[in-house]
């Protein structure tokens, strides 16, 4: 292996290793920091001895003009190549050497050569970061479940909302908080107590439940198709709580999860999608690109079915939207999302897609009130808005 050369940008190296991969030459290039031009470059290796020289005189014309007609309409690889064998094997050496250096007793003056340590692989803090702050949300949450059933029954987690999702939920009706407020009064337990109560407080709690809170355009749509006598019932005052200032609320419904294996599903897939961002993007692009799918995602499905969602599948959806596009328009960043990982993320949001269809059709055609807890819309939109991001110059690989 033979380094012949330097260009300047990963996007240039990977152009050029395209084009000798057209012309049967077997090469690889690596990124290092250029300390006298204070940024980073990129270094081309060619493998086989008896090409370096057409090599050289195909970079050299590459340097002169990157857009001449024999670099245009590459057939560009989906991926990257590997680092190159010898400068692995000059790491690893170097850093044994390092640790041999360190093992010396202390006399005398030894000169270190070559080049420090490799440093070990970053630990993710980003994303065991929000990782652990699901699940902690998700933990406390459940305890909080266990602490209603015990004072107010089932009843107060069927029809109320635990004290965290009142905080992080999208939206905390009034409606919700009279019925909360109604259940604790009244230590109402089961549907039984609540059937029994006498007339002037079963008032009480049908004029709770009955106070107008939006639920999203899909109930007005079927109530419009079924002609219903008061198709305006479904309708309410919109993004109340926010409308005050909490503004948290925009986002942090994608933390918070239903069950446990609605959290290991999300966690698993934010584990494997996440990581590799992390890798690439710094700090502020990443809180950027997560915050804005999360924030599309959750407003769309707020529009559709009201404030009763959760999940960080929407942001999940964003990120495989993200890469892939990120793959298509800039290769060379090397982002690792195969085809068949594509393809299991779109069979799940269309088979999600479909049963929602099958229930809303069921309760248009045979007059059912089945309701099944998919945020479709946060799926879609969250998905859609990912790649649209990965468009923006914005969300370019940074330099390491």
């Amino acid at each position: 292996m033979r380094l012949i050369g330097t260009v300047d940008t990963q996007k240039e190296a990977f152009l050029f290793y395209s084009f000798l991969m057209k012309e049967g030459i077997r090469s690889t290039y690596e990124p290092f920091e250029d300390p006298e031009a204070n940024k980073e470059r990129v270094r081309i290796w060619i493998y086989d001895e008896d090409e370096i020289d057409q090599a050289i005189t195909f970079l050299d014309q590459f340097k002169e003009d990157p857009k001449a007609p024999q670099f245009a309409d590459l057939d560009l690889p989906e991926a990257p190549p590997k680092p190159p064998d010898l400068i692995a094997e000059q790491q690893k050496q170097e850093e044994q050497e390092h640790q041999e250096q360190i093992a010396r007793p202390a006399h005398g003056h030894v000169r270190f050569r070559g080049a420090p340590p490799l440093k070990k692989k970053r630990p993710y803090p980003f994303t065991i970061g929000l990782i652990f702050i699901c699940i902690v949300l998700y933990l406390v949450n459940g305890m909080q479940q266990v602490q209603i059933i015990r004072d107010d029954g089932k009843l107060g987690i069927q029809l109320g909302m635990t004290p965290i999702q009142q905080k992080l939920m999208f939206d905390y009706p009034e409606s919700r908080k009279e019925i909360n407020a109604f259940l604790q009064k009244y230590s109402i337990k089961s549907a039984k107590e609540l059937e029994d109560l006498p007339a002037d407080q079963f008032a009480q709690f049908k004029k709770a439940s009955e106070i107008p809170t939006w639920q999203g355009v899909l109930p007005i749509f079927i109530n419009w198709i079924k002609k219903s006598p008061d198709p305006e019932k479904e309708s309410g005052p919109m993004f109340q709580e926010i409308k005050e200032g909490q503004v948290w609320r925009l986002f942090t419904p994608c933390l918070l999860h239903g069950g446990l294996l609605h959290i290991m599903f999300n966690m698993i897939w934010a584990w494997i999608l996440l990581r590799p961002l992390e890798e690439r993007l710094s700090f502020l692009q990443l809180i950027l690109l997560i915050v804005i799918i999360a924030v599309a995602a959750n407003v769309a499905q707020y529009l559709v079915s009201g404030p009763m969602f959760l999940g960080f599948s929407g942001v999940v959806c964003g990120l495989v939207g993200f890469i892939w596009v990120r793959q298509k328009k800039a290769p060379w960043e090397g982002y690792p999302l195969n085809r068949s990982t594509l393809i299991f993320v779109l069979v799940f949001v269309l088979s999600m897609f479909l049963i929602e269809i099958i229930t809303l059709a069921s309760n248009l055609i045979f007059d059912k009130q089945i309701s099944v807890s998919i945020a479709n819309t946060a799926h879609i939109v969250g998905g859609l808005t990912g790649a649209l991001l990965a468009l923006l110059p914005l969300f370019a690989r940074r330099p390491k």
